[in-house]
Formats: structure tokens, sequence, C-alpha cells
């Protein structure tokens, strides 16, 4: 048992007397928490307001878009060619269309 706890003891220290294993104890989490928290700081930090155009040829997701602080929706009732050409020119940040589809069962 003796040889096998010095053999334990050797590898430990050698891995653990590394420039690499220190720098990475306390370098890793550090990364790992920016990973996590610089996209919240990001999406926080723009704080424009937003405006959205709502194309639903359904029906069934007009009230479904609330306005917020940052976003403020149109609802539009016209042809999504049109609505297309409208949004270049309206300055709008963007647009969504909801196609009506046929669904059979």
């Amino acid at each position: 048992m003796g040889k096998i706890k010095i053999i334990i003891l050797r590898e430990y220290l050698t891995r653990v007397k590394k420039k690499s294993f220190i720098v990475m104890t306390f370098l890793g989490p550090i990364l790992m928490a920016g990973i996590w928290v610089l996209p919240f700081i990001l999406a926080t930090m723009n704080t424009d307001e937003k405006r959205i155009q709502i194309l639903d040829d359904t029906g069934l997701f007009e009230d479904r878009f609330v306005d917020t602080k940052t976003m403020k929706f149109t609802k539009l009732s016209i042809d999504v060619e049109v609505a297309k050409a409208n949004l270049l020119k309206s300055g709008d940040y963007g647009l969504v269309w909801i196609p009506k589809t046929e669904l059979s069962v």
C-alpha cells in the first residue's frame, strides 16, 4: 500500500503544481460566469424602441402581441408583398407574417 500512496501523491503534486492548473482553477469559473452574464448584459443594454409590423392571415394571433416598453406592434391587413415594400420605406424593425395554412386531419 505504501507504493500506491507514493505514486498517487507524486501524480497529484505534478498535476497541481503546474501553472495551467492554478490559472484554470481561478480563470475557469470566471469564464463560465462570463458566458452566462455577457449575453444578459448585451440584451439589457439596448433600450431603443423597436416597431414590429404584424401580418396575421389566420387571425388567431392578433391579440397575442402586446406592446412593451421596447417593442411596439402594428397590426396590418394588407398583402404580404405590399407589407414587405412598406417595411423598407417605414424604417420599422421587422415584419412578422403568419400565413394562413390549410390543415386537414
